[in-house]
């Protein structure tokens, strides 16, 4: 015990003492024996109690010194951490504005190439969709309402300049031409005659040059470096066979034009690939030390796109076979009509549409035109297009659609369930309701089976087995009972959205658990919706089509381009190909389909 301590227990023993000895002194009589051990007990706690209490002290006091220890570490890793996250901000602000400096001048590049407008644009979606969307989504109607186009909010564009010196100087050190890789590769040799007497050959050097003739070619040269008497280096170059090396066979050009197959097959991925519309496919082809007008490249791709007409016709019998499923959708054209059937004159642009269908089975897509005076949207088009089908249909809640359906009681109707859970999110998003984030999450269940059947690679009997199991059923039978009593309580107001999202998805059930009958189906229509999108780029990127003959060219190379993605060929390379067996005679149209060249 320490020295303080100790001192403390003593005063407190001689106080209880002397309180004692006063007691007794003053009492008329002396204490007993029984009182006085009494004394010495009470005594005796006290000083028991007295070294708890210190030990607890001592205790306390080793847990402070712990304690403090402790928040001193802390403190000094705090400041570490303080001046590593003061790194990492200082990182972060400089890599923030190189973005935004690439970001300025990436929008100066989007003004001298678009003009005014902006290139990205903020959608807004609606509370309520009107139109067109309107007519495509509400199943509630037998009829399709009037048609309005959409308008979309522009952004201005950023006129902050950067200058490019500056951003030089970030892009860090170039990889050198020798790393590219080319299509072509063509080795010139150089001679070695002729050389002056007084020079000694010290070693070849290679110079790389790319061209690009409708592919990209590398010719390399190669040269001879001499040295002089007086040590100075000289790089000679003479063909080593200069009637092989300085002339080009004459190729075949494509009748009614003057491009090789080659070069035609470059200009349509440029289009309809990349996108690119006609007038800038020229000024490109200018760059390139090409001369040549809007109306030739347009020539020539129509004259293309008759020549592959009959390898079209094989697709579309192959689309429509017996018992195929299709996936249907359509989007919107502006459209320049020159003359009605009837001789009127009107050269105005109008909105039409096309559709677009897919065969998953059959690894096609197809796309086609058909300018219906009164509603190029209407049922008639895509009824003449089908036909006699005998299969299978799955798209959105257009009532069309579902009247094809209804002409044709062979043909089994599969509503998308991916439009269903879009129209409860987007009320979700608008109006923060419970119970449309509740049929989100619900409808995602289903999507997490599919998942499991496309991660298991099950065969199609395989998948409607799993789509019949109990989880299921009761999935759907929970999102249906709840559908009918949200709808039925009358005293609840609900939001128009929230109505028509329990309205669409009601009225629709039944083809809604289609996709449970046949394995082959899918259990929404993105199908046609991921292949339609490439054609709705093109639609922005050229803003309009100045004829009709020009959108049955576009959307006769779209379905070649969209069919060869779905059967893994290089489409540019199919086209170029394609075009030379048809210059050659060959009229087996039936081997000439992607399927059969893939193979």
């Amino acid at each position: 015990m320490k020295k303080k301590d100790q001192t403390v227990e003593e005063m407190i023993m001689k106080s209880h003492y002397l309180n004692a000895l006063e007691l007794e002194s003053r009492a008329e009589e002396t204490l007993s024996d029984m009182e006085r051990e009494v004394f010495l007990e009470t005594i005796q706690d006290l000083k028991e109690s007295i070294k708890h209490s210190n030990d607890m002290i001592r205790s306390l006091q080793d847990t402070i010194r712990s304690l403090q220890s402790e928040l001193d570490r802390s403190r000094s890793h705090s400041e570490q951490y303080l001046t590593l996250i003061t790194d990492l901000q200082k990182k972060l602000d400089e890599r923030e504005k190189e973005i935004s400096d690439l970001r300025d001048l990436n929008n100066r590049h989007n003004k001298m190439t678009f003009g005014n407008k902006s290139t990205s644009r903020k959608h807004k979606r609606p509370a309520q969709k009107q139109g067109r969307d309107e007519a495509k989504e509400n199943s509630e109607g037998r009829t399709t309402p009037e048609e309005t186009d959409s308008k979309e909010s522009e952004e201005a564009l950023d006129k902050t300049k950067v200058k490019s010196e500056h951003l030089d100087a970030k892009r860090g050190p170039r990889d050198p031409y020798t790393q590219m890789d080319a299509a072509r590769k063509v080795v010139l040799e150089s001679s070695l005659d002729g050389v002056p007497a007084d020079w000694v050959f010290d070693h070849f050097k290679d110079v790389d040059e790319y061209n690009r003739i409708s592919y990209v070619e590398l010719k390399r040269y190669r040269v001879a470096v001499f040295k002089d008497k007086d040590g100075v280096y000289h790089e000679y170059y003479r063909p080593l066979h200069p009637e092989k090396d300085n002339t080009m066979p004459r190729a075949n050009v494509i009748p009614g034009t003057h491009l090789t197959p080659d070069l035609f097959a470059d200009i349509v991925s440029d289009v309809y690939q990349l996108h690119t519309p006609v007038y800038r496919e020229r000024i490109r082809n200018v760059l390139d030390k090409f001369t040549v007008s809007n109306n030739t490249i347009a020539n020539a791709l129509k004259i293309g796109a008759k020549m592959l007409s009959p390898i079209l016709v094989k697709l579309k019998s192959k689309l429509l076979k017996v018992k195929s499923v299709l996936n249907i959708d359509e989007t919107w054209i502006k459209v320049r009509i020159k003359m009605l059937n009837d001789g009127t004159k009107l050269g105005h642009y109008y909105k039409k549409y096309v559709w677009a269908l897919v065969n998953k089975l059959e690894n096609i897509t197809y796309f086609f035109y058909d300018n219906d005076e009164n509603d190029s949207r209407g049922s008639r088009p895509i009824e003449t297009f089908l036909g006699s089908f005998l299969g299978s249909i799955q798209s959105d809640g257009y009532v069309v659609y579902k009247h094809l359906a209804e002409v044709n009681p062979k043909c089994e109707f599969i509503l998308c369930w991916a439009h269903v859970r879009n129209k409860f999110a987007m009320t979700f998003e608008a109006n923060k309701d419970v119970n449309a984030e509740w049929f989100v999450l619900k409808i995602g269940e289903l999507y997490k089976i599919e998942a499991e059947c496309i991660l298991k690679r099950l065969k199609p009997h395989e998948v409607r087995k799993r789509r019949c199991q109990d989880d299921v059923t009761q999935i759907l039978t929970s999102i249906y009972e709840k559908a009918i009593k949200l709808l039925s309580n009358k005293r609840k107001h609900y939001g128009e959205m929230m109505r028509k999202s329990l309205s669409y998805m009601v009225n629709g059930w039944e083809d809604l658990q289609n996709y449970r009958k046949d394995g082959r189906y899918t259990i929404d229509n993105m199908l046609v919706e991921r292949a339609i999108r490439p054609f709705t780029i093109h639609r922005k990127n050229s803003l309009f089509f100045s004829s009709e003959e020009g959108v049955e060219t576009a959307l006769a190379f779209f379905t070649l381009i969209e069919t060869c993605k779905n059967v893994g060929l290089n489409a540019r390379d199919y086209i170029a190909t394609t075009i030379k067996l048809l210059m050659d005679g060959n009229k087996n149209y039936d081997d000439l389909v992607p399927m059969s060249m893939a193979i």
